[in-house]
């Protein structure tokens, strides 16, 4: 017996079993208001053929009364039936179920919300296989390469200048494969916190200072033009978690940033706020994805030109969430991005 079957001939089971309760209440519930109605205006005396006149006014009307009931209760359960399908079919894996909420009135609200259900966990699931595909080949890549390598190393006649270039190699791809392992401890982490610990006051911008002369390397290797005008801020919360926050979204930008390109970095001392923002000329957004950048695993590039898998942003978002903050994006195609962090001072 297929799905649909057994959820079929469940629901009539349960019809049935509703519409024989309901009508036997019904049919007693009449008979004795009609009785007690005309007792009373009977002077309170019993009568066999008071009795006999309710029965016969009181069952047409109640058979009446149950034919419409199971019309109606069968066009309702046509409905909770296509809706018990959808959830079956989505708790099996198949995120491709659509509902219809025009064709019904009672679940309209159950419908639209199933719909939604359906989109978030399709893109999740797609986000989950881009992400297996995508640490498959990061975490392997580096692995392959450093055997491969170490394997050439073993090999006596490897003169000093070409070993010296595969452990250059090695150490890069051990670096990569560091990172990996780093990020996702971090985002791990930051999800099971719901409060930030080792609170103190310092200054914000020589943090993000410190974070741009550490990115130095990157972006002068693209020839990126950066520029930043920071304010004096002083802050109170966790400089080790923040300098994640600065040092993803700096990032983000240099690696989405083309070769000759412009980065500015700002940071502004509001009386009740501090507002920090990263300029790039980079390849920018469309709207579709820049309402999943925050995504985990999701990466605008899909010609696998920039390296990376998709969890800076992600990590970000979440550090801005923790301190209750907010992080606005601004982007069109081709014209660059606008990253925009609001924290509250306390």
């Amino acid at each position: 017996m297929n799905l649909n079957k057994r959820i079929d001939k469940t629901t009539d089971k349960n019809i049935r079993l509703w519409l024989k309760i309901q009508s036997t209440c019904m049919v007693i519930a009449a008979m004795l208001s009609f009785t007690i109605v005309q007792w009373g205006l009977n002077g309170y005396k019993f009568s066999w053929g008071l009795l006999l006149k309710s029965l016969g006014l009181i069952i047409p009307m109640s058979l009446f009364l149950t034919i419409i009931n199971i019309i109606t209760a069968r066009w309702m359960a046509k409905q909770a039936v296509d809706l018990a399908e959808g959830l079956a079919k989505a708790a099996s894996g198949d995120y491709h179920a659509k509902l219809d909420p025009s064709k019904t009135a009672i679940f309209q609200v159950a419908y639209d919300n199933f719909n939604k259900l359906e989109e978030e966990l399709k893109n999740a699931n797609t986000l989950q296989d881009e992400f297996v595909n995508n640490y498959s080949h990061e975490f392997k890549t580096p692995i392959t390469s450093i055997k491969g390598f170490a394997e050439l190393l073993l090999e006596e006649d490897v003169d000093t200048k070409t070993r010296k270039k595969y452990l250059k190699i090695i150490a890069e791809e051990s670096e990569k494969l560091t990172y990996l392992a780093n990020s996702s401890i971090l985002l791990t982490k930051l999800n099971s916190q719901g409060i930030i610990p080792n609170k103190k006051v310092y200054s914000l911008d020589e943090q993000i200072r410190r974070c741009v002369i550490v990115l130095e390397p990157e972006y002068s290797k693209k020839k990126i033009n950066l520029t930043c005008n920071l304010e004096e801020v002083n802050y109170f919360g966790s400089e080790e978690i923040m300098e994640h926050l600065w040092m993803n979204l700096i990032n983000n930008a240099i690696k989405y940033t083309p070769e000759g390109g412009d980065i500015s970095i700002n940071l502004r001392n509001y009386s009740q706020t501090i507002m920090f923002s990263v300029i790039d000329s980079g390849i920018g957004m469309n709207e579709e994805e820049i309402k999943q950048i925050f995504n985990k695993f999701y990466q605008v590039d899909k010609s696998k030109t920039t390296k990376g898998l998709g969890l800076g942003l992600t990590i970000a978002s979440r550090i801005v969430q923790l301190v209750e903050g907010k992080i606005k994006v601004e982007s069109e195609p081709n014209k660059g991005s606008v990253f925009t962090v609001t924290l509250h001072k306390k």
